[in-house]
């Protein structure tokens, strides 16, 4: 995962200090390799800076904790019409209120085909977006405010 380091340096408990050594102030990216649990609700971050290796443990919440875990549960109703659940961002380090709400069902054309998906409002921060997820729960197109969108081009297994 590629991090916002600006963003890093301004987490509570200063976990940069503890974490990564003395990172030079013109860093702009960093790149981070992690494994989330959702059973244990930790996630696992290892990387290198300056020659420096670090390994850190940052507790992330129980159960599914990135958006894409959760798509499956929506689309079966697991969930029901509204639900608000404290998710992990990877590129904050931090965990994010996100509220979903179930639109309903529509016929999306994806790659020349039409496949029947459920419209999923996300709201992130005042942030609202517009989610299609076909059966499986896999993300078939995200349209933000201005009719701004990706769309899934073909099938994807």
């Amino acid at each position: 995962m590629a991090v916002d380091v600006a963003r890093l340096t301004r987490l509570a408990g200063s976990l940069v200090a503890g974490v990564l050594p003395a990172l030079p102030p013109d860093l702009e990216r960093l790149t981070v390799r992690g494994d989330c649990d959702g059973a244990s609700g930790y996630c696992a971050l290892a990387g290198r800076v300056l020659g420096h290796r670090f390994d850190q443990a940052v507790r992330v919440g129980r159960g599914p904790v990135l958006p894409s875990a959760i798509y499956p549960l929506l689309v079966r109703g697991v969930l029901g019409q509204e639900v608000e659940l404290g998710l992990f961002d990877p590129l904050t380090l931090s965990r994010r209120v996100i509220t979903y709400r179930l639109l309903g069902r529509r016929t999306v054309a994806i790659g020349g085909r039409r496949i029947e998906a459920m419209r999923v409002q996300q709201d992130l921060a005042g942030l609202r977006q517009e989610l299609w997820l076909d059966a499986r729960g896999r993300l078939l197109r995200e349209e933000w405010p201005l009719h701004v969108y990706l769309q899934q081009e073909g099938e994807s297994d």
